[in-house]
């Protein structure tokens, strides 16, 4: 058990570390934030309350240094913001170049703004989405600065049923 421990520990402070990185190289470039609760950030909050309830189970010294080690790494990637930047915009802490976006759209969904960028993949010949969520109150405020940051690159999408 301690070496899965040890493993657990090592991977999470790598994650940890990284994420600092992204963290001071992402969040000062952003100028329109995402909304911070969504899917994604409900599971990582009860990822964290799992890896503390561990501590129920097994409570050795090393169980208490990875769930430390866990929580700290959990709560730098929430702090990790999504949004809009003066050139491109930043999911998940990869910044995409707004040069990069072939269209976009957005429309209203009860009580969130969605904007969804169809990308060119630089790397393979394919094409792809990256969806950001933004707050009611950010709608015009996003629309301006899509429409000066990518003029001529809004196109309405069909919608799925």
């Amino acid at each position: 058990m301690q070496q899965f421990n040890i493993v657990y520990i090592s991977v999470f402070a790598f994650a940890s570390i990284w994420t600092i990185f992204k963290l001071f190289k992402v969040n000062p470039n952003i100028i329109i934030e995402t909304k911070f609760i969504k899917a994604s950030t409900i599971l990582f909050i009860l990822a964290a309350v799992f890896s503390i309830l561990t501590l129920f189970v097994n409570s050795g010294m090393m169980d208490y240094i990875r769930t430390f080690v866990m929580v700290i790494a959990i709560i730098i990637y929430l702090m990790l913001k999504e949004g809009l930047g003066n050139d491109g915009f930043y999911v998940n802490g990869h910044f995409t170049p707004y040069k990069d976006v072939i269209y976009y759209d957005y429309f209203e969904e009860k009580k969130k703004f969605n904007v969804v960028f169809k990308l060119k993949d630089t790397k393979v010949e394919d094409q792809f989405n990256a969806n950001l969520d933004f707050n009611l109150k950010d709608k015009e405020k996003v629309i301006k600065t899509l429409n000066k940051k990518m003029p001529k690159k809004q196109k309405r999408i069909k919608k799925q049923a």
